[in-house]
């Protein structure tokens, strides 16, 4: 094997420090997305049943009148 030329030799842990903070930072952004956007659905789905109910009660005040 005297022609063989090994040019990396390195192992997964020896990049570990490397990668973690890169895989660590992007699950915090992937949460932090995540977390808006159900508050941002739940929000829309309240305002929704906030206009829902005062527009059944602009109804009744019309039909009242």
């Amino acid at each position: 094997m005297t022609g063989v030329v090994i040019l990396a030799d390195h192992s997964i842990i020896d990049t570990a420090p490397f990668f973690l903070p890169a895989f660590l930072v992007v699950g915090v952004l992937v949460a932090i997305v995540v977390r808006d956007r159900r508050r941002q659905r739940r929000e829309e789905a309240e305002q929704a049943r906030g206009s829902a109910v005062t527009t059944q009660d602009a109804g009744e005040g019309d039909r009242a009148a």
